[in-house]
C-alpha cells in the first residue's frame, strides 16, 4: 500500500533493504489483498519462500551488516561530539567573557 505514512516508509525500507521490496509492498489496497489471499490459500509456500530469501540475503545484505552498522553509528557519533564539542567551547569562551 502507499508509503504515506512514517510506519509504511520504514517497512518498505527494512523491505528494500532485504531484497523483498518488490514481492511484499503493494501500490494500492487491491493488491494488497489480492497478495494476502494468495498468502493464506498457500501460507506454507509463501512464508517459507520469504523466510529462505531472507536467509539467503542474510550474508550479502547491508541490513544485516550489524558491524559495519556500530561502524557507521559510531563514527557519527563522534561526528556529533566533536562538532558540539567545538560549539560548547565557543559558548564557554562567551560565557567567560573571552573570545580567543
Amino acid at each position: 500500500i502507499g508509503t504515506t505514512k512514517l510506519a509504511s516508509r520504514v517497512g518498505a525500507s527494512l523491505l528494500r533493504a532485504a531484497g523483498m521490496y518488490d514481492e511484499m509492498v503493494c501500490e494500492d489496497m487491491i493488491s494488497y489483498e489480492e497478495l494476502m489471499v494468495s498468502c493464506a490459500l498457500n501460507k506454507d509456500g509463501w512464508y517459507d519462500h520469504a523466510r529462505q530469501k531472507l536467509i539467503s540475503s542474510r550474508e550479502e545484505c547491508p541490513l544485516f551488516n550489524t558491524k559495519r552498522w556500530v561502524q557507521n553509528l559510531e563514527l557519527a557519533f563522534r561526528e556529533i561530539a566533536w562538532n558540539s564539542g567545538d560549539s560548547f567551547k565557543g559558548s564557554e569562551r562567551r560565557r567567560k567573557g573571552t573570545n580567543d
